[in-house]
């Protein structure tokens, strides 16, 4: 204790002590800010596959084209700074959201079934309030559809 007071008395010891006494001030860096975007587009993706577990996972998979084009993004950057873990990390959540995209966009076989025959469906959500029924209807004939479906319909 003897020692805190004959330290504390100098002038320059004070002037050291005050300085290595104040708490540290952490710097935000655009890494910190590229590492957190990159791990929620990676937990982005993780909870769209969860999402038959709680409906609030499921909201995620309604972006895979928005996780896709971010994690790419952060792939490119990420290459760019040379850091490799983080560029594999988002590359492969911009593999796995640009297959569920492409899933989707990639045209599937129009196979005709064994009679040569198609069922043509109309299914149209007419609004109540809709002051044009008669495009509507006009639509409908033009489609020469086998079975329609009209939904919201008024009387008149």
């Amino acid at each position: 204790m003897d020692q805190a007071l004959k330290i504390g008395t100098d002038p320059d010891t004070l002037a050291v002590l005050k300085s290595t006494s104040e708490p540290a001030r952490r710097s935000v860096s655009i890494d910190g800010f590229l590492e957190v975007g990159s791990m929620l587009c990676g937990v982005g993706t993780v909870t769209a596959f969860l999402g038959k577990l709680w409906w609030l996972l499921e909201l995620s998979s309604h972006f895979p084209l928005h996780l896709a084009a971010a994690s790419g993004l952060f792939t490119g950057i990420w290459t760019l700074k040379r850091r490799r873990r983080w560029a594999l990390f988002t590359g492969v959540v911009t593999g796995i959201n640009a297959m569920l995209v492409l899933a989707i966009l990639w045209p599937a076989s129009q196979a005709t079934p064994a009679g040569g025959q198609r069922l043509r469906l109309l299914i149209m959500n007419v609004h109540t309030a809709n002051p044009h029924t008669d495009l509507v209807l006009d639509f409908v004939e033009r489609t020469d559809a086998d079975a329609v479906l009209l939904m919201e319909v008024n009387d008149s």
